[in-house]
């Protein structure tokens, strides 16, 4: 699962379209969110709820976790999401890049507001939001997918991590400060492991073809050896029998010559003519 940074989702104070949210409403956002034992809040498109598998309105991702920091005396609310590769596909065209919370002001009879969803839009209401920026990891692959740029926000958190920032209840600017040195120390281990298993995979891919091209060439020769060999016996066939053709000719030729010469070698006598001298006989 990928994890995202902590991305700011809301401001305390007055929205554009005339609503508010109370400071104490961003830190019971932060401090009742629970989704695995209270509720879990889903991301959805332009606040939009698909009812059946497929819809154009799908869940997009989860609201993982929540958190409040005060910044320069207004306190934001931070969310950290787990995205689908719809979502992620999305963001890397720059569509929906903003959130906007749903946000239940007397969540279950408790009196506290929790927060019930999140949406991605283009127009978000709360002044503050923050753009979400992705990028993307091809998982269970030999290598690494990057999106057309690598965004310096992004931190990739292991399943379960915790990376909330500056906070006081996060321990401070130095428990934070170790934290985001930890968090970047894991990242370029792991992307130098992934990157090292791709140059793996490339070689042993390039020496598979290596061997391939050359079991491929040897089959030629011996395809073309063979043709050569055929050939040349077509050829000396073709000889032979043009041979067996001349002497066939020459054998004709002497049987006629044998068929039109007389039997005997002494000259022929002169016909007998008659007193008119016409011939009369041939004998």
């Amino acid at each position: 699962m990928l994890l995202t940074k902590f991305f700011r989702v809301a401001r305390e104070g007055d929205t554009v379209d005339g609503r508010s949210i109370s400071r104490e409403q961003i830190q019971q956002m932060a401090d009742n969110y629970d989704r695995e034992n209270t509720y879990g809040a889903r991301i959805w498109p332009e606040h939009f709820r698909g009812l059946v598998p497929g819809s154009p309105f799908d869940a997009l991702g989860d609201v993982m976790a929540l958190d409040a920091r005060d910044e320069d005396g207004t306190l934001a609310l931070y969310a950290q999401l787990a995205p689908t590769p719809q979502l992620i596909e999305m963001n890397r065209q720059r569509q929906k890049i903003y959130s906007s919370i749903e946000m239940a002001t007397n969540f279950a009879g408790t009196g506290e507001a929790y927060l019930m969803g999140l949406a991605v839009t283009d127009s978000p209401a709360v002044l503050g939001t923050e753009p979400l920026r992705f990028s993307q990891f091809a998982s269970g692959a030999p290598d690494i997918v990057v999106g057309p740029e690598v965004e310096a926000q992004l931190e990739l958190a292991d399943e379960g991590g915790d990376d909330k920032g500056g906070g006081e209840g996060a321990g401070g600017e130095t428990g934070s400060g170790e934290r985001r040195s930890t968090l970047l120390q894991n990242l370029s281990a792991r992307v130098s492991e992934l990157l090292g298993r791709r140059r793996d995979h490339e070689l042993s891919e390039v020496a598979q073809s290596i061997e391939s091209m050359a079991e491929h060439v040897g089959s030629m020769e011996s395809e073309l050896r063979a043709e050569l060999d055929q050939l040349a016996g077509r050829q000396q066939a073709s000889a032979s029998a043009e041979d067996v053709s001349k002497l066939a000719e020459r054998v004709q030729a002497m049987e006629t010559s044998l068929d039109q010469t007389p039997a005997r070698s002494e000259p022929e006598r002169p016909p007998a003519t008659g007193g008119d001298g016409g011939l009369k006989t041939d004998c």
